[in-house]
């Protein structure tokens, strides 16, 4: 759950071969605004494997950007369910089933717990962007 789910992208398919889609779920009341943007609003959608930010004002400007999970934390931790971008677009937090990864746009890298036992006593039940960093709540 959270949110309904749609039709995102659908690959083109040879004929006679299989057509993939892919299925991404709103994460509700998470969207940005954020004024690096200049008054546009960051939407984020929750799919295999990726987030997908829409972002941009008007239909025609707007644009999508999918950012891919790593895989040493998705696999272990599908499905994702949580997720929260900071106000000013910068850094991007996840969370599966257990622990909490962090995505920094700037660098293009993720942060990552750095004991995995503590990664697997981790459970978010929400995220939330402060001016210092990143709430996650936990149970």
């Amino acid at each position: 759950g959270g949110g309904g789910a749609g039709d995102v992208e659908a690959r083109r398919a040879k004929k006679g071969r299989l057509r993939e889609f892919l299925f991404a779920a709103a994460c509700p009341r998470h969207h940005v605004d954020a004024s690096t943007r200049r008054g546009a609003r960051a939407h984020l959608l929750r799919a295999a494997g990726r987030v997908i930010v829409v972002a941009g004002g008007d239909e025609d400007e707007r644009a999508a950007r999918h950012v891919m999970l790593p895989d040493a934390y998705a696999a272990p931790n599908w499905p994702l369910r949580l997720v929260a971008e900071s106000a000013d677009g910068r850094d991007l937090a996840a969370a599966g089933s257990r622990g909490l990864v962090l995505h920094d746009f700037k660098t293009g890298k993720w942060r990552f717990f750095g004991d995995v036992s503590h990664e697997r006593e981790f459970v978010a039940t929400a995220l939330a962007w402060l001016e210092g960093g990143v709430i996650a709540v936990c149970a």
